[in-house]
């Protein structure tokens, strides 16, 4: 046997194994991934989603959290909820809070101290009469108490700490609130205005006190920049836009 050959033979097959056990990886060419904005928005404001959607600078995925979900989102939006705790707080808009009534009703208006007898509980009875209107059953609508809108509410009445009538039938969100209303001929509830359509009327209330207009607020834990700060200012416009 020639030992030479076999030799170098088996040096060649290492060489060989060598070079191809150090060959790289081919390169990934799947492109990579977009950007997320995460911001909290309450279901107040969620009117506005597509404007939300429309503000998202290109290459930027928009995830919108509820104020219940777990997770740290660069943007928080309040409405008149004016504690900013330790964040950097920005205006960036306004919205109004509206009675709501049946497009079907034929009331007009109805007076500041009616509203606060009728969801306290200190009418005599639940009918329209009892405010001014027809022989029609009232049907009184509200929100959970942790709700903002529930909090705006009570402002724009002029409460701190009331107890609602237990006749109160309690709507979990904006959207459900206008169906509900829409659905109802009697029926009574609120809505922030920019969630208003033709559904369902807003009914105006005469001699009130307090404020229905209260400020938007947008929070981040840092002064916003690049995609942030461009998003911001996109819904700034928007709101100024969409009254």
């Amino acid at each position: 046997m020639n030992y030479t050959k076999v030799v170098s033979k088996f040096l060649a097959i290492l060489i060989l194994g060598f070079f191809t056990g150090c060959t790289p990886a081919p390169l990934s060419r799947t492109a990579p991934g977009p950007e997320w904005l995460y911001i909290q928005i309450p279901d107040s404001l969620l009117s506005l989603s597509n404007e939300y959607k429309s503000c998202t600078p290109s290459g930027t995925g928009l995830a919108i959290l509820s104020p219940f979900d777990a997770g740290e989102p660069q943007i928080i939006l309040r409405w008149g909820d004016t504690q900013t705790e330790n964040y950097h707080a920005y205006q960036i808009g306004e919205e109004q809070l509206v009675l709501i009534v049946n497009p079907n009703n034929p009331i007009a208006h109805v007076r500041y101290e009616d509203i606060q007898k009728v969801y306290f509980g200190k009418m005599p009875s639940l009918n329209w009469e009892s405010l001014g209107g027809s022989n029609l059953t009232l049907t009184l609508a509200g929100y959970p108490v942790e709700s903002d809108i529930t909090r705006r509410f009570l402002q724009m009445i002029d409460q701190q700490n009331p107890t609602f009538s237990l006749e109160m039938v309690i709507i979990p969100s904006p959207q459900e609130m206008r169906t509900f209303i829409a659905n109802t001929p009697g029926g009574l509830g609120m809505l922030p205005k920019r969630w208003v359509d033709d559904s369902i009327r807003p009914l105006s209330v005469e001699g009130q006190i307090g404020t229905d207009k209260y400020p938007i607020l947008a929070l981040t834990p840092a002064e916003p920049q690049g995609k942030t700060l461009e998003w911001l200012l996109c819904i700034q416009e928007r709101l100024a836009e969409v009254p």
